[in-house]
C-alpha cells in the first residue's frame, strides 16, 4: 500500500510587512507504514501544535481518528502521542478543537459499511472528548438509515457543544445542512436540518450570541512576559500590545490570540514606570507616561509626541467621532486633545469623583453613552467597576463590576470590535492581582449584523433524540427548515 505522510511546516516571518520571504523554521513528516492524512491544525493553550487526522491501521484493517501533539520549537511529537481513536468500523475526516478544560473534541464520521454486523451500508455522524493527555472521556454517534456526517463544531460557553454537517437521511434534498446542540457529555437536545430541494451543506459554526459581560479569554500575561507591571492594552489585527514598566527596560510586548509571545520592542522617553494605558487610532498605538503622549506604530517606531500640563497621566483613549485623544490623570479632570498636542477647554469633563485607571471609547453604545471608564471605588466593595460616561453633558451610569476569580484591581481597559469571526465587541483590561497581572476580555456585543434569515417570521421546534450508550448508535430525528 503507497504511504501518504503529513506534513507540518512552520515559518518565521522575516518582517511584519512580509518585504522578504518567510524563513522555514522546520518541517516533519508524520506516519506509518500505511496512510495517513492530516485535516485540522490548532495550537493548545500552552502554545504546542495539535493536529487531527486519520490512519490506517493495516493490522486491525481499518481507519481510525489520530490525534497528535507536537513541540512548537522543533515539530517533535511529545511522549505518549499520537493517540488514536476507533472501533470496528472506519472512523474518518475528523475536526478538533479546544475545550475549556485543556481537553479536546471531535466531530467526523463513522462508517458503518466495513463492520459486517450492520447489514445496510451507511456513514453515521461521530462526536468524541478527550482530556488534554488525549484520554477518551465518551463518543457518541447520531444518524438516519443513509449517510450523515459532521463537519465542524463548537464548545458553548456552558460547555454544551454546536455541531454542523451534511445529512442525507432527513430534510427536504438530496442533501440538506444540519445542525445539532448536544450537552456537555455529547448527548442531542436538539437537531435541525436546513436546506431546500437541492444541495445544501453546513461546513463553519461559532457563537456569536454570547451573553454580555461573559468572559471570553483570560490569561496571566505578567507571568509570560516575565514582567510585575503590565498596564496598558490594545487588540489589533490578533495581536495583543501591553505596556509593561516592571523591568529594568519598559517593553511593549506584542502576544497572539493565546496569548503567547510574539516579539516586544522598548518603549520611549525616560519614565520611570513606563507607559500606563493604551490606545489605537487606527494607524497609531497611544500611550502616556507622565506628563508626555507618545503616540507609535506596531513596529515600534516613534511618530509623534506631545506634553500636557499634568504630570501623572494614568488613562487614554480614542474618540473617532470628535477625532480626539480622552486622557486623564487617576483624579484629574479628562481632558480631550487632538493628536497634534491641542486642547480646547470645552472639550473637558469632570471625572465625577471617578478613580479612573483605564478608558475605553464604544460607538455603539445602545445608551449614547460612549465613554468607558475603568475604576477602582475603594473600600470594602469590588475593585474593578465600569461606569460609562455621556460625552455631551458628562452624566454617568453604571455598567457592571468585572470581578474574575482571581482577583485584582484596574489598570488599562480597551474596547474593540472585530475580536472574532463575526466582528463581536469586547471590553478587554489589565488586572493587578498581586502575584500577576492579568488580561481578561469581556464580551459587550456580538455582531449579528453578517446573519439575514429568510423568511424572517415562523416557528421551528427543537428534534428529539433518544440516548444510547458510547459505543452504540444514538438516534435522532431533526425537525426541517
Amino acid at each position: 500500500m503507497k504511504q501518504l505522510l503529513v506534513t507540518i511546516c512552520v515559518l518565521a516571518l522575516a518582517s511584519a510587512a512580509l518585504a522578504q520571504p518567510p524563513e522555514q523554521v522546520w518541517a516533519r513528516n508524520y506516519g506509518g507504514g500505511g496512510n495517513d492524512y492530516g485535516y485540522t491544525l490548532i495550537e493548545a493553550p500552552n502554545g504546542d501544535i495539535v493536529m487531527s487526522g486519520d490512519s490506517w491501521r493495516g493490522n486491525q484493517i481499518r481507519w481510525d481518528y489520530t490525534l497528535i501533539r507536537v513541540d512548537p520549537e522543533n515539530g517533535n511529537p511529545l511522549d505518549g502521542w499520537p493517540r488514536y481513536y476507533g472501533g470496528a468500523n472506519d472512523e474518518e475526516y475528523p475536526t478538533v478543537v479546544n475545550t475549556a478544560d485543556g481537553g479536546y473534541a471531535f466531530a467526523g464520521l463513522t462508517n458503518w459499511t466495513v463492520n459486517f454486523e450492520i447489514p445496510q451500508a451507511r456513514v453515521d455522524a461521530m462526536i468524541l472528548r478527550t482530556d488534554s493527555e488525549g484520554n477518551l472521556h465518551w463518543s457518541r454517534f447520531y444518524g438516519g438509515n443513509h449517510h450523515d456526517v459532521f463537519i465542524n463544531l463548537v464548545e458553548l460557553h456552558n460547555g454544551a457543544f454546536a455541531i454542523v454537517g451534511n445529512t442525507w437521511s432527513y430534510g427536504a434534498g438530496a442533501v440538506d445542512g444540519w445542525l445539532m446542540i448536544t450537552d456537555d457529555q455529547g448527548d442531542s437536545l436538539w437537531s435541525v436540518a436546513l436546506g431546500g430541494g437541492g444541495f445544501d451543506q453546513l461546513r463553519d459554526i461559532y457563537e456569536a450570541g454570547v451573553d454580555p459581560w461573559v468572559r471570553r479569554q483570560s490569561f496571566l500575561a505578567g507571568e509570560t512576559v516575565e514582567d510585575s507591571r503590565l498596564q496598558g492594552v490594545v487588540f489589533i489585527d490578533d495581536r495583543y500590545y501591553v505596556s509593561g514598566g516592571g523591568n529594568d527596560n519598559n517593553m511593549i510586548y506584542v502576544l497572539d490570540m493565546n496569548g503567547n509571545p510574539v516579539s516586544s520592542f522598548p518603549q520611549f522617553g525616560g519614565s520611570r514606570n513606563g507607559m500606563k494605558d493604551l490606545a489605537w487610532d487606527g494607524e497609531l498605538i497611544w500611550g502616556v507616561a507622565e506628563e508626555t503622549v507618545y503616540g507609535f506604530n506596531t513596529n515600534g517606531d516613534l511618530i509623534t509626541s506631545f506634553q500636557v500640563p499634568f504630570d501623572r497621566l494614568a488613562a487614554i483613549t480614542w474618540d473617532p467621532e470628535r477625532e480626539l485623544l480622552w486622557i486623564s490623570e487617576s483624579t484629574s479632570y479628562i481632558h480631550g486633545y487632538d493628536r497634534e498636542g491641542n486642547h480646547d477647554l470645552q472639550d473637558e469633563l469632570s471625572r465625577q469623583e471617578l478613580r479612573i485607571y483605564g478608558l475605553a471609547y464604544w460607538q455603539d453604545d445602545p445608551d449614547g453613552y460612549l465613554l468607558y471608564i475603568f475604576h477602582n471605588p475603594g473600600g470594602d466593595g469590588p475593585s474593578q467597576v465600569i461606569q460609562k460616561m455621556n460625552l455631551d453633558n458628562g452624566d454617568t451610569m453604571f455598567v457592571s463590576v468585572v470581578e474574575p476569580e482571581d482577583g485584582g484591581t484596574p489598570v488599562g481597559a480597551f474596547i474593540k470590535d472585530q475580536y472574532d469571526t463575526y466582528g463581536s465587541w469586547v471590553f478587554m483590561d489589565i488586572a493587578n492581582s498581586g502575584d500577576g497581572d492579568w488580561i481578561d476580555v469581556w464580551q459587550l456585543q456580538p455582531s449579528t449584523g453578517w446573519m439575514e434569515v429568510e423568511p424572517s417570521e415562523g416557528v421551528m421546534n427543537a428534534g428529539v433524540a433518544r440516548a444510547g450508550s458510547d459505543t452504540g448508535r444514538h438516534r435522532s430525528e431533526p425537525n426541517h427548515l
